[in-house]
């Protein structure tokens, strides 16, 4: 049983797939091994490329074999020392370090600031002043009298 609008002559006007539209397709048919292929080779030859770069790890390291073993011998000597010390002397050593890592970042903001803390503290100081006026008495506001008064301030 067929329905409306069901066989492709009902939607296109000269009927059903040209004949070389259908050679096309076998002919692309064949090349889909091709193609696959083609994608494969490449991936493996993505993986290969990267597997090569990770395989030279030949780093040269700037450390040598004596500025180890004295870094690790400084690192054992203060972890010595800090196991001597009091809960006092840690808490003072702790606070001695948050200072200087509080100056360290100050002078870092010091270096990077581009005057924005400046022009805050110029802006509020401007602020300030100009609420510093007195305030005019109630109803002279837009008067000719205030504004002769304006005038004679200005001086004109």
């Amino acid at each position: 049983m067929e329905f409306p609008g069901s066989l492709a002559s009902d939607w296109f006007r000269f009927g059903g797939p040209r004949q070389d539209d259908l050679e096309t397709r076998i002919a692309s048919g064949e090349n889909v091994f091709v193609n696959k292929l083609f994608v494969a080779l490449i991936a493996a030859a993505f993986a290969f490329a990267s597997v090569s770069v990770f395989a030279d790890d030949k780093t040269p390291t700037k450390i040598t074999a004596d500025d180890q073993a004295k870094l690790k011998a400084e690192a054992a000597d203060k972890k010595a020392a800090d196991a001597k010390m009091t809960k006092e002397e840690k808490a003072a050593a702790r606070k001695a370090a948050n200072i200087k890592k509080r100056a360290d970042e100050s002078r870092m903001e010091k270096i990077g600031d581009t005057g924005s803390q400046l022009k805050a503290a110029e802006d509020t100081k401007a602020t300030a002043a100009s609420k510093m006026a007195p305030a005019p008495a109630k109803g002279t506001l837009n008067t000719p009298e205030a504004e002769k008064a304006m005038q004679k301030q200005k001086g004109q």
